[in-house]
């Protein structure tokens, strides 16, 4: 018998164990040896149940996601589920720690089911664009009801198995001994002569069908309009297993199935699903190890810097905030108190721990008090010159090993080491806003930062539970430089006389989680305005400089583009912006696809990042797009987006926009590569980190 499952045959009970490390997911071996296991029980007259169990930390986190991007082996989880399902000998699933997706599919097929009491079940395919296909769409309803069914599958999360939602699943929840509990159980199926019980002959949980009928309406009614498929996917599936005979049913889901397998969507999530793996993965985390980080320094106490000390304080950490004067340190504690009373509200943090948290918050005016700061973080906000200034008095201050950072997504990396005696230690970091919730951390990496620094600032964003993706650091990171070049593309709109609410709403529309004219609003124009003089190739009237000189700030102000009256946090459309800039609203016709401008200006400057060195991946920029500046997972990113489309078609958009509009269009060089290579974008590997 092969390795990845182990039999072994006592008192009549063959016990199968799954054993495909780290979590047991449903490869071609695995399920090919799970089968062959199950037929050799069956076969065998010494037994007289089966128990189904998993090794190491849990017993099965589903199919293997490698495996969809190919023709799937025989047999696939739903023929595996089917197997199990149709034994002559009772099977029963013993689950600890985990049972996900089609390991969850799996266990329903079984005819009985025992779980540790800490483990949980869940059907994740949502997040990757999918439905459970393996049965589980017509298998859960007839356990645990439609409503339930519903929950676990459409918000992708996974509950104890003490929940009321998955409670009815299982036979016996048992808080110690699985495996003897198991047996245990066995052994008493196999005295009292039970026999299987076929998950798909159950009914209990179609008892209740006016509560299914309304949990159906409830999710038709959320997700009506809503842009991602595998939702109302699931919605039909669910609702077809009371309506449909079992094998009906199956074969309806099988095609729901198949369909969003071979979508743009799921082609989307599964490709920001890898990335997001990849992301964390620093070349620097192998070279050294971390630092520990007792004590963080914040220097400036706006935003940004508040919502550093924090998480900073949520994770655990010392922290010193140091702001210029004693009315601007009073400011700044007060926005770290409000942080901290919403992470309450929201359920981050207890009462109890806010009570006690500011104890290890140390507000002071002087940059001395860093002195004995492990990692100091500079979100000041001031102009180059101010920040050069900050970092040569850090130098004088803080103990050798100590790493700096500057919180500025355009910092010039290299000039602020030049202030200090400690380059290899000097780095940037980009955390969006807001900043405490925001699940993104970009680390800019200088020319001559070590890897022990890298390697520090990665640890410590990572424990605040952040995903790290590391940049280079010139000339902005990358979110910045992508961002800059899309309010760049949609700046020319708009001198043509194109509303910014029109542009907004059509990128929306696409998936974006505000469009690039809210973006700016809440950046700062005056910020935004430098972002665009930096960005390679645009020239031009730079518009945002133009509101910023006004008066027109952005959300800070309550104007910018936008207004931001009582009672409308999104802003309210406001023509006496556009009038500045002496243009009319809409006065250029039919401005054409509008994503298609945007996302092309995008991943023209994502290709040049790449050639630059300043992104490692393709990937890492979908990863910073999609987690940093509100683009729909769905979508994948600017960067699959072109894929998608074909990069052929890019490249000759972006020369029609060149020859109309200028330099700032002209195609990058690696698209003519990946054109002539057959390549994509999202495949591209750059040599960093």
């Amino acid at each position: 018998m092969a390795q990845a499952v182990s039999y072994e045959v006592t008192d009549g009970i063959a016990v199968l164990q799954m054993r495909n490390p780290p979590v047991n997911a449903l490869g071609a071996a695995l399920r090919r040896d799970l089968a062959e296991a199950l037929a050799r029980a069956v076969q065998d007259r010494e037994v007289g149940a089966i128990v189904l169990s998993g090794a190491g930390k849990g017993f099965c986190a589903g199919a293997d996601i490698a495996e969809f991007e190919a023709p799937f082996a025989d047999p696939w989880v739903p023929e595996l589920c089917d197997l199990v399902e149709n034994a002559p000998k009772p099977v029963i699933a013993a689950i600890h720690g985990f049972a996900l997706g089609g390991g969850l599919e799996l266990a329903l097929a079984c005819h009985y089911r025992l779980a540790g009491a800490e483990a949980r079940v869940g059907f994740p395919e949502v997040n990757l664009g999918l439905l459970p296909g393996a049965g589980g769409t017509q298998r859960a309803p007839r356990l645990i009801g439609a409503g339930a069914a519903l929950d676990l599958m459409i918000t992708g999360q996974p509950v104890p198995v003490t929940s009321a939602l998955v409670r009815p699943a299982f036979d016996m929840i048992l808080k110690e001994g699985l495996n003897a509990g198991a047996r245990l159980f066995a052994r008493k199926v196999i005295d009292k002569g039970m026999r299987p019980r076929r998950t798909r002959d159950q009914g209990a949980g179609f008892r209740d069908p006016a509560g299914d009928r309304k949990a159906l309406q409830t999710w038709r009614a959320r997700l009506a309009g809503k842009a991602e498929k595998a939702p109302g996917d699931i919605l039909r599936c669910v609702e077809a297993a009371a309506l449909l005979p079992f094998e009906v049913g199956q074969e309806f889901e099988r095609a729901a199935f198949d369909d969003l397998l071979g979508g743009d969507q799921s082609r989307a999530l599964r490709h920001i699903w890898r990335a997001e793996r990849a992301a964390p993965r620093f070349g620097e985390l192998a070279r050294a190890p971390p630092r520990p980080v007792a004590q963080l320094g914040i220097v400036g106490g706006g935003s940004r810097g508040a919502g550093l000390a924090a998480a900073g304080l949520i994770a655990g950490h010392e922290v010193v905030l140091v702001e210029r004067d004693a009315p601007s340190l009073t400011a700044a504690l007060a926005r770290v108190a409000r942080v901290l009373d919403r992470a309450v509200r929201r359920g981050r943090l207890t009462q109890v721990q806010r009570d006690g948290i500011e104890a290890v918050l140390h507000g002071k005016t002087d940059l001395v008090a860093l002195s004995e700061a492990d990692l100091v973080i500079e979100t000041a906000g001031h102009d180059a010159r101010a920040r050069a200034a900050i970092f040569a008095q850090l130098d004088a201050v803080v103990r050798d090993g100590a790493v700096l950072v500057s919180g500025a997504a355009y910092g010039d990396v290299e000039a602020l080491a030049a202030q200090t005696g400690c380059a290899q230690d000097v780095l940037a970091l980009h955390v969006p806003l807001p900043t405490l919730t925001a699940p993104l951390a970009e680390i800019g990496v200088g020319r001559h930062t070590g890897a022990a620094a890298v390697a520090t600032l990665h640890g410590f964003v990572t424990g605040l539970g952040k995903r790290a993706v590391w940049a280079r650091a010139g000339g902005g990171l990358i979110g910045s430089r992508l961002m800059a070049a899309c309010i760049h593309a949609a700046d020319g709109l708009v001198l043509s006389g194109v509303a910014p609410e029109r542009i907004d709403r059509d990128m929306r529309g696409w998936g974006m989680g505000f469009g690039p004219y809210q973006m700016a609003d809440m950046l700062g124009l005056a910020r935004m305005g430098d972002h665009l003089e930096a960005l390679p190739g645009a020239t031009g009237v730079n518009p945002h400089r133009v509101l910023a000189e006004a008066g027109r700030a952005g959300r800070r102000n309550r104007v910018g583009w936008y207004r931001y009256d009582a009672g409308a946090p999104r802003g309210v459309p406001d023509p006496d912006a556009v009038a500045l800039l002496g243009v009319g609203a809409d006065g250029a016709g039919d401005p054409g696809d509008i994503p298609g401008r945007l996302l092309a200006a995008m991943a023209n400057e994502g290709a040049r990042l790449l050639e630059a060195g300043i992104a490692r991946s393709g990937g890492d920029i979908d990863v910073v797009m999609t987690g940093g500046f509100g683009m729909a997972r769905w979508r994948g990113g600017p960067i699959c987006a072109a894929d998608a489309a074909g990069l052929l078609a890019l490249r000759n958009r972006l020369r029609g926009l060149a020859e109309a509009e200028g330099g700032f269009w002209t195609p990058a060089p690696l698209l003519d590569r990946l054109i002539r290579e057959g390549g994509r974008l999202g495949d591209v590997e750059a040599s960093a980190g």
